[in-house]
């Protein structure tokens, strides 16, 4: 089952290449049918993310506690991408591998906290549950 703290490693169209990215499921909608979620990065990208605010939207991952990862990484919680709950399962279904892990508790409030605070609007918060 799909839900907050999960991280999958899917194929992204959205980037420049499409590739496969490490995504955390940070909500689902209330009627079940979306996931919403964070990609994790390598690093901060200083061309995109050049002001100390978007800076602060970026939540550090330690590989140490995230064994899925190679390296310490950034989750980018200055965007949310949607996904279809039920395309995201039937993935899982076939190749069970996509499912890699789960954040910590404290990691994942830090990442709740970034959302507030960065461009999300309220009724998205209240759709996914990020309170």
């Amino acid at each position: 089952m799909i839900q907050a703290r999960c991280v999958l490693k899917v194929h992204v169209d959205f980037t420049n290449p499409p590739k496969e990215k490490f995504l955390i499921i940070v909500g689902v909608s209330n009627d079940g049918t979306t996931l919403a979620g964070v990609l994790i990065n390598s690093r901060i990208n200083p061309n995109i993310n050049y002001s100390p605010e978007l800076i602060s939207l970026h939540i550090k991952l330690l590989q140490t506690q995230n064994t899925f990862l190679s390296y310490d990484s950034y989750a980018d919680c200055s965007k949310l991408h949607y996904f279809k709950y039920d395309e995201l399962n039937d993935k899982i279904q076939e190749d069970n591998s996509i499912l890699r892990g789960s954040i910590s508790a404290s990691e994942f409030e830090l990442m709740k906290q970034a959302l507030q605070n960065g461009d999300i609007k309220g009724k998205i918060i209240k759709k996914y549950n990020l309170f």
